[in-house]
């Protein structure tokens, strides 16, 4: 991949949040791929790169030519103890898997990555989501804690993202 300079992305920036689709340093509504706010943050040194996101497809100048190569490069991230890289999937896009807490041991898989609810990220979304109450339930159901921030003690979650947990369970 030939490669001259990187499109800057709200989904980029430590500001973000995803949970939200919120600028915290602006306060303004926002989407990951925003690059318009971004590149204009970037150039007035308001950007704050966060290093777990990935870049992906978007946000290089010379998109990659058709081929079976992934469109994020994982060669970098940490690795599980089967050699595989340790990443999640979350609403910002393909980031390095950070474990919830410290002593938890992550496992990955080399297409869909590490289960969210063992990350920090993951369980940030999780609680966001479907609420502290139900989030603990389903960590709980996979033999792991749910750890919850000051800020996140409380949350209900979203009813319409509560239901299916509730009815088919996880």
């Amino acid at each position: 991949m030939n490669i001259r300079q990187i499109i800057y992305t709200c989904s980029l920036c430590n500001y973000f949040d995803s949970n939200q689709s919120k600028c915290m340093s602006s306060n303004k509504e926002t989407y990951p791929q925003n690059s318009t706010d971004a590149m204009a943050c970037k150039s007035e040194g308001l950007f704050v790169r966060n290093i777990n996101v990935q870049y992906s497809y978007y946000n290089y100048v010379e998109q990659p030519t058709f081929s079976s190569e992934p469109l994020e490069d994982l060669s970098r991230l940490p690795k599980d103890k089967n050699g595989i890289p340790l990443f999640v999937f979350t609403k910002r896009g393909v980031e390095r898997a950070v474990p919830a807490y410290p002593g938890l041991e992550l496992v990955s898989h080399h297409l869909f990555g590490v289960k969210k609810e063992f990350t920090f990220q993951g369980q940030r979304e999780l609680i966001y989501d479907i609420g502290v109450n139900l989030a603990g339930k389903v960590c709980e159901g996979l033999g792991i804690k749910l750890l919850v921030l000051d800020n996140e003690r409380g949350i209900q979650g979203k009813e319409e993202l509560r239901k299916p947990y509730l009815v088919y369970g996880r």
